[in-house]
């Protein structure tokens, strides 16, 4: 066991370890002997050990603490040694035991940016650039508000930057260098009564507080980390969501862009959103707590990862077909399984879920109806009514509260339906039902991550089908002349029943399952990873590439297709 001794450093007793003693002692003597000639000695002395007394208050505030050489050690780290004044001494051509009346030239200034420890709001930054250029703190500050209220976000980055890479003015040399001002003995000894003088009140409170209200003390610290928990959750939420996010789509960005620039996307996207969010986690954690700050290697690597990983993010955006996800279909299914196994919903907001009472609504139109276009994320089911005498009308069935929500509207002999400002609609019977007289549709486009069904027999002569984002189109019992299919991002198109002559335009990730409807001739021009089943019965063209699958399930009499990149184009087994 240790001897310890007691010790009265300036007017204030401390309990402190024999080791850490001779350390001071020692320290305290060379400071003596450093300052021998000053004719300030005593003041400047009275200055450092004044100093040494609050930095060691600070570090043991309790009665009984125990002063140990590691705290002994951190004490002189801040303060300086009378060998670096030497040196610093030496540097700007003065000499160390010299008078300050017989300095034979000025000393050189040595002007470094830090962060000032004295006279922070939240890192030091402003008031450290305000030293730096010898100007009122409050005018940076208010500066970087302006700048942050009219410009983009990145000056918040920046502060953020500058947080991490700049050092914190501790020593007096620091201190004077942060000000440009020369390091003599008398700015040193100045330094130090102006730190004692300025901290002073702060440790004194802290002091009391710590030996009166140490039960207030922890039951703060509990409320504390309890909202430190309480900010952190949402984060660490959204944080979750984007991997599962990531997981959901990885199977098409996969086969989409392969498998090095999806880890590497993923990696980066992760990487980018937790280095800042373990740092927000132990700022919190380590205020609380006392824990040793983050060592500024740490620091320092982490933001050279955090940016390669902004690099890489951006690179891999750039290579994303955002047509393959402008119908953000992968957002409803998440949204299902979160709501199926959690009870979670993404679009709570944005969502307007049916109340249950279905009614009927009749529009009548001057025009006919030769086209449909369906937008956003409606589901509708198409079924035949001949009860309705007249084809111009139509008739829609869901949730009464949902049709303040539908947006119908004839123009150019195209009816279109929509949503208002974007909503989702939940009905209760999980479709709209669209009532016509007879389905004779010259074209139909859907977008966004629609989904039309057609229930009953489309027949027309000729078809234009235009399908892009996450859409989805059923129709099982078609009777067409021509069709021409023009597919993208990652729809999904099911038709069955007879064409005389298809020509199918498909890219991104769709997926066609046309096995069921027998064409006769079939011109086909596939690309990226698109899956396309055909069944063609005389004649099948055309081009496909990527990495793109095309199955045919009859063999044609003539068969001309020509295959580039990891395409792939196969019979029926």
């Amino acid at each position: 066991m240790k001897h310890t001794l007691t010790v009265n450093l300036n007017g204030k007793l401390f309990n402190i370890d024999n080791d850490a003693y001779n350390m001071l002692d020692s320290y305290i003597k060379s400071l003596n002997s450093y300052f021998a000639k000053d004719s300030n000695r005593k003041e400047i002395i009275a200055d450092f050990e004044a100093r040494i007394q609050e930095l060691l208050s600070a570090r043991k505030p309790n009665t009984g603490d125990i002063i140990s050489i590691d705290d002994v050690e951190e004490v002189i780290k801040q303060i300086g040694k009378p060998t670096e004044f030497e040196v610093d001494a030496e540097n700007t051509n003065e000499s160390p035991n010299e008078y300050k009346g017989y300095t034979q030239s000025e000393p050189k200034r040595t002007k470094r940016l830090f962060r000032n420890p004295n006279d922070k709001m939240l890192g030091g930054v402003c008031s450290g650039i305000a030293a730096f250029f010898n100007i009122d703190p409050t005018i940076i500050r208010i500066a970087l508000v302006l700048l942050v209220l009219f410009s983009v976000g990145s000056v918040i980055l920046i502060y953020i930057v500058l947080w991490i890479l700049l050092p914190e003015a501790k020593t007096a040399e620091e201190q004077l260098q942060m000000r440009g001002e020369p390091i003599t003995l008398e700015n040193i000894g100045k330094i130090v009564s102006e730190n004692t003088q300025a901290m002073g009140n702060d440790v004194k409170d802290a002091f009391n507080r710590a030996n009166k209200n140490s039960t207030i003390a922890a039951i703060f610290k509990i409320i504390l980390g309890i909202l430190g928990i309480i900010i952190a959750f949402p984060i660490v939420f959204s944080l979750f969501i984007v991997l599962l996010v990531f997981v959901s789509m990885s199977g098409t960005l996969l086969a989409k862009f392969g498998s090095l620039i999806m880890t590497a996307g993923v990696i980066a996207t992760i990487l980018l959103i937790a280095i800042p969010l373990v740092s927000l986690i132990y700022s919190i954690l380590s205020a609380i707590f006392k824990w040793s700050p983050t060592h500024r290697s740490i620091k320092f690597t982490s933001l050279i990862i955090w940016l390669i990983s902004l690099v890489i993010v951006i690179f891999t955006a750039t290579r994303i077909d955002w047509e393959m996800v402008q119908g953000k279909k992968w957002i409803k299914d998440l949204e299902y399984k979160l709501n199926k196994n959690w009870g979670l919903s993404i679009g709570d907001f944005n969502t307007v879920v049916g109340y249950g009472d279905i009614v009927e609504k009749t529009y009548n139109f001057e025009q006919p109806i030769e086209a449909i276009d369906i937008r956003n994320s409606l589901e509708i089911m198409v079924l035949e009514d001949k009860s309705i005498s007249d084809p111009n009308t139509i008739i829609m069935v869901t949730d009464s509260n949902l049709f303040d929500e539908l947006q119908v509207n004839l123009y150019a002999n195209i009816l279109t339906l929509n949503t208002r400002n974007n909503k989702n609609l939940e009905p209760t019977n999980d479709k709209i039902v669209l009532k016509v007289k007879q389905n004779v549709w010259k074209s139909i486009e859907l977008s966004g991550a629609t989904e039309l069904k057609i229930a009953d027999k489309w027949q027309v002569k000729d078809a234009q089908i235009s399908i892009s984002g996450a859409s989805e189109l059923y129709a099982n019992n078609v009777e067409f002349d021509r069709l021409n299919i023009n597919a993208g991002g990652s729809s999904n198109v099911e038709i069955g029943g007879s064409a005389g002559y298809a020509e199918y335009r498909v890219s991104g990730s769709s997926d066609i399952e046309n096995e069921q409807l027998v064409s006769d001739s079939i011109i086909i021009k596939v690309s990226g990873s698109s899956d396309v089943n055909i069944y063609p019965v005389k004649y099948l063209g055309g081009n496909i590439s990527g990495a793109s699958k095309v199955k045919y399930y009859n063999n044609p009499d003539t068969k001309r297709v020509n295959k580039t990149g990891a395409s792939v184009l196969y019979p029926k087994n």
